[in-house]
């Protein structure tokens, strides 16, 4: 996969992973103002409505005794029955003999209410609702005005209670859906009145809602009910808890989703581009000794080389040494192979660790004179049996050292020590080669993997050495560990069990 392609693949992956969470972001918050505005609509419907059933309640109250006493008004009732008719308020009296009367009747109200048969907490008002249901609509201007009149000049605490309120408020706030905690109070031109809810703290916000009460002849009032949602930005998220939760959950698995294909598509990338580099560094160790067997053959055909014994054992002997060469690279392809899906066979016998490690730097003595690499030997471990098959673990000394010898832009120098560590051996090989990449160094154990060098091919490999080294360790119950810094070396850590 190009590296372009790739790029633009990921960046509208991003994009449209991010178009649908702002989507889906712009969806719930768009939710959740029009479940706003639904529940201020239904708490206005609300708070109006229990403002007119206090102010009926309180117009009930007083309407049989202002009509018994208007009812003693004497000579001048055809007047106040003329009043009636034209529907008047009470600042419209011109009469002042009627006015007079007007006020008397609202006198006897007010010594009515003193001897505390009106306006009681636990007055029954019901048994007066046949007198209001018998007068004209004209009328009930009439004895409005008069209440209004009246009840102005009240104490609030005289018109209204806490329990009326929680009563009313409560019953409206339910018909309308909202069943939210809440706090209240009674406010008169603009100060707080001892009509409230004993918790109620008054804040300038979205949550407070004002009424007007008790809405006087003019049509203005003084008198506010000011309550306070304590819990209406949770009841309106609740409203929409559901399409919250599911939009999470859908946001979340189209991220992992996201998330897996990135990783997947970035491993493809990965080990197409390893796959590519195996394949030109396989054609690259591979091309040497098929050209230099091409070269011997060519000499080989050549006469004189034919009838020249010597000649012809040199160039033979080269290309049976090269030939040997490519099946190694082939073999060492086919065991990974097998070591991966455990076809491998590997018998396990009683070694000496360090007659193994000799017998690797023995077949490496040619790579080691022609690189004129110094190799110190400080094989001092006491204990030194383990359980192995010689021919894989030598296998394993000798790419350890190969690499030692390879991956060096100086004369090499390498130290190889043990020791033991309780019931197991450490062996340790140190060089001064040109170390790893600290991003490198959790990947050098993959397959196909070498550490990037550009387009330049000087080290000659395919990047399955260190692959091959941990999957015989593994089946060996052995431990490696690499510490490296760049530029300065490489020190390789191999942890191996005890036998006795």
């Amino acid at each position: 996969m190009k590296s372009r392609f790739f790029a633009l693949l990921i960046v509208l992956m991003t994009a449209s992973l991010a178009g649908i969470i702002c989507l889906q972001g712009y969806l719930i918050t768009d939710a959740y103002k029009g479940n706003e505005k639904h529940f201020d609509f239904n708490v206005r419907q609300a708070l109006t409505a229990a403002a007119n059933k206090i102010q009926d309640q309180e117009f009930l109250k007083h309407f049989h005794a202002i009509k018994k006493a208007s009812s003693g008004l004497g000579k001048n009732e055809h007047v106040l029955q003329k009043f009636c008719k034209q529907g008047s308020g009470i600042e419209s009296l011109q009469n002042e003999d009627l006015h007079l009367h007007v006020r008397k009747a609202l006198d006897s109200v007010a010594i009515s209410v003193q001897s505390d048969t009106i306006i009681g907490n636990n007055i029954n008002v019901r048994h007066h609702a046949h007198d209001l249901s018998a007068i004209a609509d004209y009328e009930y201007s009439f004895y409005q005005s008069l209440v209004n009149e009246f009840t102005k000049e009240l104490e609030i605490s005289h018109r209204v209670n806490t329990h009326q309120i929680i009563y009313y408020l409560n019953n409206e706030l339910l018909k309308n859906n909202v069943n939210v905690n809440h706090e209240f109070a009674v406010f008169e031109g603009g100060i707080i009145t001892p009509v409230r809810s004993n918790e109620f703290v008054y804040k300038r916000k979205k949550s407070v809602y004002k009424v007007d009460l008790f809405e006087g002849v003019e049509g203005r009032s003084k008198v506010e009910l000011v309550v306070n949602f304590t819990g209406k930005k949770s009841f309106v998220i609740e409203s929409i808890g559901l399409m919250i939760i599911l939009s999470v959950i859908l946001s979340l698995v189209i991220l992992a989703t996201f998330f897996y294909a990135y990783t997947l598509l970035k491993s493809q990338r990965n080990v197409s581009e390893i796959k590519t580099d195996f394949i030109n560094n396989m054609t690259h160790e591979l091309k040497t000794p098929i050209a230099t067997i091409n070269l011997a053959l060519d000499f080989i055909r050549n006469p004189k080389v034919i009838n020249d014994a010597s000649m012809r054992d040199t160039y033979l002997s080269i290309i049976d040494q090269e030939n040997k060469r490519i099946h190694a690279q082939v073999e060492n392809v086919l065991r990974i192979s097998k070591l991966e899906s455990k076809e491998l066979n590997m018998p396990k016998e009683r070694e000496c660790l360090h007659e193994i490690v000799h017998s690797a730097l023995k077949n490496l003595q040619k790579q080691i004179a022609e690189s004129g690499a110094k190799v110190n030997i400080n094989l001092d471990a006491s204990k030194h049996f383990i359980l192995a098959n010689a021919e894989y673990f030598k296998t394993v000394i000798e790419n350890i050292l190969d690499n030692s010898l390879k991956y060096s832009e100086r004369t090499p120098n390498i130290n190889i020590f043990s020791e033991n560590v309780k019931n197991s051996i450490i062996l340790k090989i140190e060089d001064n080669g040109v170390g790893i990449h600290k991003k490198s160094r959790k990947n050098i154990f993959e397959k196909f993997f070498r550490e990037p060098t550009g387009d330049v091919h000087n080290v000659k490999g395919h990047g399955l050495g260190l692959a091959y080294v941990k999957q015989i360790l593994d089946d060996h119950q052995s431990e490696i560990e690499i510490k490296s810094t760049k530029g300065k070396g490489t020190l390789v850590v191999i942890k191996i069990p005890l036998i006795s």
